[in-house]
């Protein structure tokens, strides 16, 4: 589905280069759970925004479906990544001024594919799906932590994305709200969706199927 081949990452202030990703490889296949575990400042967010297709690496290729995306104009790849890839953050990213189905249906509105009664009937779907069906009128600061996570979710599987990216998805949560959002991300590992979770939480990365490790810019399989 997505492969980072020997990708390497440097980012560049006046005189002064750091590289944060070394020659690095990982291929994400359909039906994947994967955890990418590292500590703060270890390049997980720069990683994250290569397989997202939010950035492009200095040297080597990401590819997805066959085709490197280097060789794309910026608008293809923008295509790729709305249709193809869904993100969940750690601080949600809610719009505090529309409501629960209003941000769900954000990404369909862009998509272009849906007219707004279909919207709203997709909004309300995905909804349905975490649980929360009954808060579709609620605004986020009505709304708990793991109801905000859940809407966010929702709103990241509304265009049925074939990649789940999941950015410390549990980072402002409890122990047991940690739990209800885990349990949601295996279901929709279990839908077919593909999932990354990119965390420094050892509990979190160990409901994935394979964890890799990152560190000094580069990936270990741990598991």
């Amino acid at each position: 589905m997505i492969e980072l081949r020997s990708v390497t990452k440097t980012y560049r202030t006046g005189s002064v280069s750091a590289t944060v990703l070394q020659d690095l490889s990982l291929e994400i296949k359909e039906g994947d759970f994967l955890a990418i575990i590292g500590t703060s400042g270890a390049g997980k967010s720069t990683l994250l925004n290569l397989i997202g297709l939010l950035d492009l690496p200095s040297k080597g290729s990401v590819w997805v479906e066959g085709q490197n995306v280097s060789t794309l104009p910026e608008k293809a790849y923008g295509l790729l990544r709305r249709e193809r890839i869904g993100f969940v953050f750690q601080d949600f990213k809610l719009v505090r001024d529309m409501t629960a189905l209003e941000n769900v249906e954000i990404p369909l509105a862009y998509s272009g594919t849906h007219n707004k009664k279909q919207r709203r009937e997709r909004a309300l779907e995905v909804l349905r799906d975490v649980g929360l069906e009954g808060k579709a009128d609620r605004y986020p600061d009505e709304l708990s932590g793991g109801q905000k996570q859940r809407v966010a979710i929702a709103r990241a599987i509304a265009n049925r994305p074939r990649l789940l990216i999941a950015d410390e998805p549990t980072g402002n949560l409890d122990a047991d709200t940690t739990k209800e959002v885990l349990a949601l991300l295996q279901q929709m590992h279990q839908s077919g969706m593909a999932v990354v979770i990119v965390t420094h939480d050892p509990f979190v990365a160990g409901h994935a199927r394979d964890v890799w490790e990152l560190g000094d810019g580069k990936l270990a399989l741990r598991k």
